[in-house]
Order: structure tokens, then sequence, then C-alpha cells
């Protein structure tokens, strides 16, 4: 469904099951939605092209993070605000109708332990459909919070549809904001993959610094609109440098080539890495970044 929207223009109405040739764009729970409400024969639409409006990269590791609640066919996350020592950038409604929560992360070691996040996509009016995150709980060596509550997944027989609680469990930093309406509705997550246990303070701040953030030594964002369709679909990352893309490719071939396993991903796509390593340091931090995050598709047995 996202697809067809991407390439059509916003309110489009996604063909509805009765009339849809080929694979349909619904899945059970949305098909019990438009039966509850009349719509089987009309089909949804959303306002946008897609679900991600725009896609913020965070600059540098905020010290703490600071949620803002408001109110959207029942409380969401409407804003956020990315502290660090004297400096706050800000994205989204500051609304403070509910008192904004406030998440702290440890200077020496800014990591979260575990985040585990749920959507919900609501019958906003007629046949439109939004997307908002109604339940976040984020939870570091120091201190924890949780925003709003767990709900069962798929349409809980109102106007309202819940995804499954997406849990990640490591040595996590939040790389980017996805955005929707103004509203965060995603979260890009980078796992340092070091242990942080039996490594110096410095050690993990450089693991941050130069494969998280690009070396920027100012908390903010950058604004990523160019590759729309490729960070809306499933699983996909997005980048400072688009030249990242093509390595993608070479990389995912490599894979589907190979048994697949790790050891075997980088010699099959040495020659593309070594092309890289002569080009934009930002484009170098992708590809280690985009390799992370193969592993991750190969030791989940993922299909490509």
């Amino acid at each position: 469904g996202n697809r067809a929207m991407f390439t059509s223009s916003a309110n489009t109405i996604l063909s509805p099951p009765a009339t849809c040739v080929g694979m349909s764009h619904y899945n059970e729970a949305a098909i019990a939605l438009m039966k509850r409400h009349n719509l089987k024969d009309k089909g949804l639409c959303v306002s946008q092209k897609t679900y991600l409006e725009k896609t913020l990269l965070i600059t540098d590791t905020p010290h703490a993070i600071r949620l803002f609640i408001g109110d959207e066919n029942g409380p969401c996350i409407v804003g956020v605000a990315l502290i660090r020592s004297e400096v706050t950038f800000t994205t989204g409604t500051l609304s403070e109708k509910e008192p904004p929560l406030t998440f702290t992360l440890e200077p020496d070691s800014p990591i979260i332990e575990r985040i585990e996040m749920q959507s919900c996509t609501w019958l906003e009016g007629g046949n439109r459909v939004e997307k908002k995150i109604s339940y976040l709980h984020l939870l570091s060596r120091s201190d924890s919070v949780v925003f709003g509550q767990v709900h069962t997944p798929g349409f809980d027989g109102k106007q309202s549809i819940y995804s499954e609680v997406e849990i990640a469990t490591g040595n996590l930093c939040i790389s980017g904001i996805g955005y929707f309406v103004n509203r965060p509705v995603s979260l890009q997550i980078v796992d340092l993959g070091v242990e942080v246990n039996y490594c110096k303070d410095s050690c993990v701040l450089d693991a941050i610094r130069n494969t998280v953030y690009y070396g920027h030594e100012m908390v903010g964002v950058n604004l990523i609109r160019t590759r729309a369709p490729e960070v809306e679909f499933l699983d996909s990352i997005s980048t400072e440098d688009d030249a990242v893309w093509g390595n993608m490719l070479t990389c995912m071939n490599a894979v589907d080539k190979s048994s697949p396993s790790y050891g075997e991903l980088l010699p099959n796509v040495v020659n593309s890495l070594e092309r890289s390593l002569n080009g934009d340091v930002h484009t170098i931090h992708s590809i280690l970044r985009m390799d992370r995050f193969l592993t991750y598709i190969i030791q989940e047995k993922k299909t490509i």
C-alpha cells in the first residue's frame, strides 16, 4: 500500500478489496476497520503521499530526550526535544497541556539498553487514516520512561489498528526520527556493537561519534527528503549520502550469492567498500552502518 501511495498523488484512495486487481493493499485488520465503518467498497486514503513525510537524522548524541504529549484520537507523542549541555533542539509540536516526559542518559555512556514501541493507525474522518506512536518505553542503565500503554495488536473494534510491539535491545543510539504530519511515528536505531561493560567510556563515545553521528559536535538534525521510496518500506534505513544506495545493492547481491554468513559478506563486497573508502567520509560511515544492518538481516534469517 505504501508503494502505491508514493507513486500516486496525496489523498489517493487505495483500491478496495472488492475491486482490487492483483495484490490487495489491505491486511485483515484494515479490512475489519473498513467493514465496521461501511468502507469496504470505498477503500482508505492518507493525507500525505507516504507515512514518512520527512526523516530527520540526528547529528550528535543527546544527554536527555523530552517527549511532548498531545491528543490525536487518544494520547500520542506530538514532539521531541533533544537536549545536550545548554543546547536544546526541538521537532514537532511542543504541547505542554500534558506534562512532558524526560528521559536522561549518562554523558559518558549515553546509550539506550532497550526500546519498545507500538504505533497506531486510526480512522480520522471519512475514509482517511493517520498514524501515531501510542506506546514508547525507553530504558538505560540510569533511567526509564514509559509513555502510553500496550494494546492488543490488530483492529480494536472501533476505529484504530495497533501494530505489533517493536522491541530493540543492545547498546542503542537513536540516529533518526521519521515524521508524519509533523508527528514522530518511527525511530531509526543503531546498535554500537561494542561490549560497553568491558569498554572505557572514551571507547563508547568514540564508537558513537565515529559510526553513528558522522563526527558532528552539536546536537541537531539534518532533513532527509531525497530518497523517500527507499526509506519508506519495511526495514530500510536513511543516510546522509545517497551514494550509499548503489553500494547497498552490491552488498545485497553479495549476500544473495553467499551462503550467506557474515564472514563471506565483506570479501564479496571488498571492491565496493574500497571505492567508498576513496570517497566522502559520510559514505564510508553509511557503508559501515549498512553493513551492520545486513548482518542483522542475516542473523534473523530474513528474506532478501
